[in-house]
């Protein structure tokens, strides 16, 4: 009997090493995907694990740039499971760039800013929130910021400005911000959360940074 159970428990391993995200595998149950249970908190992020109900996990995330790709080095970086920089554990979303103009993938014009947001759908359409009644949108972050260079988070959209956006000019430590949502009335949502890091003046140069982010959540 010890040994059947043995076998079921390396079995169990054996599959779970197949996956992209074994853990996030285990929690994606669809008790999210109803608007009649969702959890409260929604926790969106925390310490390498994408819980957006997004699948596959390289869909979760949005990007328009290539410069990750294109320029990629130890400051152009994305990654969504960083290790040995954490709020809440050992991991979290890293974006790093080096300041230089980067092309975007759909007409491959050149912008002088980087950005990446969590999506709500693997195929960009819209998810309804209304029925969940969160009133808060919260997160960690910790910057780490060049010359002439800012960042930009926005809440439920990437530049259609639903709320107000949250900019960050200097470096700081890992740091709490949260924001009222009790408002809105979140009916089409495309964006949990979007980053922009840029110039502080449109026509400037600038040094670049890092920003890390870690514990996303949506509570009641």
């Amino acid at each position: 009997m010890k040994k059947i159970i043995l076998v079921l428990i390396m079995a169990v391993f054996a599959f779970c090493g197949c996956e992209r995200n074994p853990a996030g595998a285990l929690m994606y149950n669809g008790v999210y995907d109803s608007d009649s249970s969702w959890a409260n908190p929604f926790i969106l992020y925390y310490n390498g694990d994408i819980r957006t109900m997004v699948l596959p996990f390289d869909d979760a995330i949005g990007a328009y740039t290539n410069i990750w790709e294109k320029y990629s080095s130890n400051q152009n970086i994305l990654e969504a499971q960083y290790k040995g920089v954490s709020h809440s554990g050992y991991m979290s979303i890293k974006m790093g760039w080096d300041g230089r103009p980067s092309e975007t993938f759909d007409s491959n014009s050149t912008v002088n800013n980087v950005a990446f947001w969590l999506k709500t759908t693997a195929d960009g359409s819209s998810k309804k929130l209304s029925g969940a009644g969160y009133t808060k949108f919260s997160f960690w972050y910790k910057a780490e910021l060049g010359s002439d260079t800012e960042v930009t988070i926005n809440i439920f959209d990437h530049g259609d400005h639903l709320f107000p956006d949250f900019t960050i000019s200097s470096g700081s430590g890992w740091t709490y911000k949260e924001i009222d949502i009790s408002l809105y009335n979140s009916d089409a949502v495309e964006t949990y959360i979007s980053v922009t890091m840029r110039p502080i003046s449109p026509a400037a140069s600038c040094g670049g940074g890092t920003i890390y982010l870690d514990d996303i959540r949506l509570s009641k």
